[in-house]
């Protein structure tokens, strides 16, 4: 199954801002992965062709996924995934972080106490 490739307003804005695509390709590919619409219906109601909108949703997803390619806890976490805080006790601890590590996420920080 494929995922919708989406991003935040901010993470969007970052991807584009040494771009250089017209005011319309840039719209419509930030109705797709901002918005969460589908390619093909934004290029049924927008001037852009749906090639040239692809392109641009992939070059800027690329762009976004790039933003995150080091891990910073102080930066938003990468498209798709979420980063939070958890207390658990010391014998669950080694389950949780396989899980995460399995499903493809990061563990940024552990401390026992």
């Amino acid at each position: 199954m494929r995922t919708k490739k989406r991003c935040t307003a901010e993470q969007f804005d970052l991807a584009v801002r040494d771009r250089q695509f017209t005011d319309a390709r840039k719209a419509a590919a930030r109705r797709v992965l901002v918005d969460g619409e589908a390619a093909n219906d934004v290029a049924s109601t927008s001037d852009v062709p749906i090639h040239s909108l692809r392109q641009a949703v992939r070059m800027i997803f690329s762009a976004v996924e790039a933003q995150f390619s080091t891990v910073n806890p102080a930066r938003a976490p990468r498209p798709g995934y979420v980063i939070f805080t958890v207390e658990v006790p010391e014998l669950a601890s080694a389950g949780l972080v396989a899980g995460v590590a399995s499903s493809g996420g990061i563990v940024i920080g552990e401390r026992r106490g």
